[in-house]
């Protein structure tokens, strides 16, 4: 296990493609409304305590560190051989392709072949100037819904990866789910939703939906989930309410939260840092944020230390947009394009954490 702090490179990294960094590096934020300095991360690039610096991608199969093919080939900044900061919006992204104790390299490799992109890392996949969208994992606990996927997978003309994932050559699609909360799935309700709103359900637990839509949920905290306060705020969203714990809504939609950290919620601070920004609170816990398209960088914290000096700091002063949440999240908002794929918000977090969580590529990293 890895438990290093990259903060030099980091920073450097940060400040060398234009963004800004909180806490001296240990996270970076992008918030340029100009879309030609959108950029995509990659990383940190591990999976169950296994970090993947090479692939076999150079001439004649040698292979080529992370580093290597970031920098050299595709202009990025790297960060420890674990993150990659490419240059350009015009690049897809495609990974982790792995889904528990299961890595899934040579199906990868095949895909990434066929639509003419270089594996990274062994488990991702880089497509310059296509437009991208992966469905999956379509996976929860410890069972996959390969047979549904293929049956989407085929009818949308996309490319099945090992039944877990399906990479689509096109943008404009949402996938929600799983709508699972603990040991209890909402089969029921999110079938009748994804029927109202003429989707494609896999499993009866996700759903593929044309257009942007946003997953707000599971509205929990420990043993506890805000269902009356999920209820109101989906009503008052016009949103479709799945059991009080969910909830889809059509646009572009960001959620902080929960605002805790370490068996402590900062509720007060949630309700009127919320207000103020014309935000929707669910149990004091959550602020959903309305009008545009936000990253969400946080917790800012690193295992026994929250830097709640430097995101507030840093949030509030250097960051463009920054909405500091009690000194522990900051919310970014991008750029107004609704057209775009989410792959182009970008926020980089948790250098510090060469493999902590590994998440939706372009959206936040821990």
């Amino acid at each position: 296990t890895v438990s290093t702090c990259y903060l030099e490179e980091a920073s450097r990294a940060c400040k060398k493609s234009g963004g800004t960094t909180i806490n001296n590096g240990m996270f970076c934020a992008f918030s340029s409304h100009d879309n030609r300095k959108i950029f995509v991360v990659i990383g940190p690039t591990c999976w169950n305590g296994s970090c993947y610096g090479s692939s076999g991608n150079g001439n004649g199969g040698e292979e080529r560190t992370m580093a290597e093919i970031c920098e050299q080939q595709f202009g990025g900044q790297s960060i420890a051989n674990k993150w990659c900061i490419l240059p350009s919006k015009e690049y897809s992204i495609i990974g982790p392709a792995a889904y528990g104790n299961e890595t899934y390299p040579r199906e990868l490799k095949h895909t990434c072949d066929t639509l003419d992109g270089t594996v990274i890392a062994s488990l991702w996949c880089v497509v310059p100037k296509k437009e991208i969208t992966v469905i999956g994992p379509v996976c929860w606990g410890e069972e996959c819904y390969g047979k549904e996927l293929k049956r989407v997978c085929d009818e949308m003309e996309g490319y099945d990866v090992a039944g877990v994932f399906c990479i689509l050559e096109e943008v404009g699609i949402s996938v929600i789910g799983p709508m699972c909360w603990g040991d209890a799935c909402y089969t029921e309700a999110t079938s009748d939703i994804c029927t109202k709103l003429h989707g494609k359900s896999i499993g009866d637990r996700f759903c593929v939906l044309k257009g942007t839509y946003s997953t707000i949920g599971p509205t929990c905290y420990g043993h506890t989930c805000y269902t009356g306060a999920t209820q109101s705020a989906c009503s008052h969203l016009g949103g479709n309410n799945i059991n009080d714990h969910f909830c889809i809504v059509k646009g572009n939609y960001a959620t902080v939260g929960p605002v805790c950290w370490s068996g402590t919620c900062y509720t007060g601070a949630t309700h009127l840092k919320c207000d103020e920004v014309g935000g929707i609170t669910v149990g004091n816990h959550f602020c959903v944020l309305k009008e545009g398209r936000y990253s969400v960088i946080g917790p800012t914290c690193w295992e026994d230390t929250c830097y709640t000096g430097a995101t507030r700091r840093d949030c509030s002063r250097k960051v463009k947009g920054g909405i500091n949440f009690a000194d522990k999240f900051c919310a970014v908002k991008m750029m107004d394009d609704s057209s775009s794929s989410s792959s182009s918000d970008v926020s980089l977090g948790g250098v510090a954490a060469a493999m902590v969580f590994s998440t939706a590529l372009g959206v936040a990293i821990y």
